[in-house]
C-alpha cells in the first residue's frame, strides 16, 4: 500500500508530471519540511481570514453606530482564540514564544487595513438608501 500525499499516490503524482514533495523543501524560519508547510498554511489562512472581518467592520460603521459597535465587539471576541490557534501550531514545531507572538500579531494586520476602504466604499450607498444599512437616512 502506498502512502497518500496531497490526495494522490506517489506513482500517480509522477505520472501526472507533478513534482515530488522532496523536490522543493519548504522552510518557515528554521523549520523545514511538512512542519514548515503546516506552519505556513496556518499563518496564511489566519492572515487572510481577518480581511473579511475588516470588510464587516468597515461596512457596519457606514450605518448605525450601535450595530457597528455590536459587530466590532462580536469580531473582537471571535479574535481571542485566533492567537492561541496560531501558537498551538507553531510552538510545538519549534517556534519561539516571541515568534508565536509576532505571527499572532501579524495575522491581524489585514483587518484594519481592509476596514477603511470598505467603510469608504459603503458609505455613499448607505447614505442614499435606508435599506443599505440598519439606520434611517441621514438628514
Amino acid at each position: 500500500m502506498r502512502t497518500l500525499r496531497v490526495g494522490l499516490a506517489q506513482n500517480d503524482r509522477e505520472a501526472a508530471g507533478c513534482p515530488s514533495a522532496h523536490d522543493h523543501e519548504i522552510e518557515f524560519g528554521n523549520i523545514r519540511g511538512v512542519d514548515a508547510l503546516r506552519m505556513a498554511l496556518i499563518v496564511i489562512v489566519m492572515t487572510v481570514h481577518p480581511a473579511a472581518e475588516g470588510v464587516a467592520i468597515g461596512a457596519s460603521f457606514a450605518g448605525d453606530i450601535t450595530l457597528a459597535a455590536m459587530i466590532t465587539g462580536a469580531i473582537a471576541v471571535d479574535n481571542i482564540p485566533e492567537a492561541p490557534a496560531i501558537s498551538a501550531v507553531l510552538r510545538p514545531r519549534g517556534a519561539t514564544v516571541l515568534s508565536c507572538a509576532w505571527w499572532s500579531f501579524f495575522s491581524s494586520i489585514p483587518q484594519p487595513i481592509v476596514a477603511v476602504p470598505a467603510f469608504l466604499f459603503v458609505t455613499p450607498s448607505a447614505r442614499r438608501s435606508p435599506t443599505a444599512s440598519a439606520s434611517p437616512p441621514a438628514p
